[in-house]
Protein backbone atom coordinates (compact mmCIF):
# COMPACT_ATOMS: atom_id res chain seq x y z
CA UNK A 1 0.00 0.00 0.00
CA UNK A 2 1.14 3.31 -0.76
CA UNK A 3 -0.31 6.53 1.22
CA UNK A 4 0.53 9.98 -0.71
CA UNK A 5 -0.93 13.84 0.78
CA UNK A 6 -2.76 15.38 -2.28
CA UNK A 7 -4.08 18.59 -2.01
CA UNK A 8 -7.35 19.84 -3.68
CA UNK A 9 -7.68 22.70 -5.89
CA UNK A 10 -9.53 25.91 -5.95
CA UNK A 11 -12.28 24.15 -7.56
CA UNK A 12 -12.46 21.29 -5.72
CA UNK A 13 -10.71 18.59 -7.21
CA UNK A 14 -8.33 15.66 -6.86
CA UNK A 15 -5.61 15.10 -9.05
CA UNK A 16 -5.25 11.23 -9.44
CA UNK A 17 -1.54 10.54 -10.23
CA UNK A 18 -1.45 8.89 -13.90
CA UNK A 19 0.58 5.18 -12.20
CA UNK A 20 -2.66 5.12 -10.00
CA UNK A 21 -5.07 5.49 -13.13
CA UNK A 22 -3.06 3.17 -15.46
CA UNK A 23 -2.52 0.92 -12.87
CA UNK A 24 -6.16 0.67 -11.56
CA UNK A 25 -8.34 1.79 -13.97
CA UNK A 26 -6.77 0.93 -17.25
CA UNK A 27 -8.82 2.10 -20.18
CA UNK A 28 -11.61 2.91 -17.85
CA UNK A 29 -12.55 6.26 -18.23
CA UNK A 30 -15.67 6.11 -15.71
CA UNK A 31 -15.27 5.57 -11.88
CA UNK A 32 -17.97 4.83 -8.87
CA UNK A 33 -17.55 6.88 -5.74
CA UNK A 34 -19.28 5.90 -2.59
CA UNK A 35 -19.11 8.75 -0.30
CA UNK A 36 -19.13 7.26 3.47
CA UNK A 37 -19.21 9.25 6.60
CA UNK A 38 -15.86 9.44 7.14
CA UNK A 39 -14.25 8.89 3.77
CA UNK A 40 -14.71 8.44 -0.31
CA UNK A 41 -13.95 5.19 -2.05
CA UNK A 42 -12.84 5.66 -5.45
CA UNK A 43 -13.73 2.26 -8.10
CA UNK A 44 -13.15 1.14 -11.46
CA UNK A 45 -16.53 0.73 -13.11
CA UNK A 46 -16.85 -3.03 -13.75
CA UNK A 47 -19.79 -3.50 -16.58
CA UNK A 48 -22.95 -1.69 -17.77
CA UNK A 49 -26.18 -1.80 -15.94
CA UNK A 50 -27.90 -0.58 -18.75
CA UNK A 51 -27.75 -4.28 -20.02
CA UNK A 52 -30.78 -4.78 -17.34
CA UNK A 53 -32.84 -2.54 -18.47
CA UNK A 54 -36.29 -4.52 -18.91
CA UNK A 55 -34.51 -7.96 -17.77
CA UNK A 56 -36.98 -8.28 -15.58
CA UNK A 57 -40.57 -8.66 -15.73
CA UNK A 58 -43.30 -8.14 -12.90
CA UNK A 59 -46.92 -8.48 -13.01
CA UNK A 60 -48.63 -4.99 -13.01
CA UNK A 61 -52.57 -4.22 -13.58
CA UNK A 62 -53.03 -1.92 -16.60
CA UNK A 63 -52.63 1.71 -16.09
CA UNK A 64 -51.91 0.91 -12.48
CA UNK A 65 -48.37 2.82 -11.83
CA UNK A 66 -48.19 5.75 -14.71
CA UNK A 67 -45.78 7.44 -12.48
CA UNK A 68 -42.35 6.12 -12.46
CA UNK A 69 -41.85 7.25 -8.96
CA UNK A 70 -44.50 5.62 -7.36
CA UNK A 71 -43.61 2.18 -8.63
CA UNK A 72 -39.74 2.89 -7.45
CA UNK A 73 -41.85 2.95 -3.89
CA UNK A 74 -43.97 0.26 -4.47
CA UNK A 75 -41.13 -1.94 -5.28
CA UNK A 76 -38.64 -0.46 -2.82
CA UNK A 77 -41.81 -1.31 0.02
CA UNK A 78 -42.57 2.33 0.88
CA UNK A 79 -46.20 1.56 0.05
Amino acid sequence: MKVEIRKIDPQGRVLLPSEWRKRVLGDKKEVLIISLSDRIEIFPRVGDLEEFIDSIEIDIPENKFLDYHELRRVLRGFK
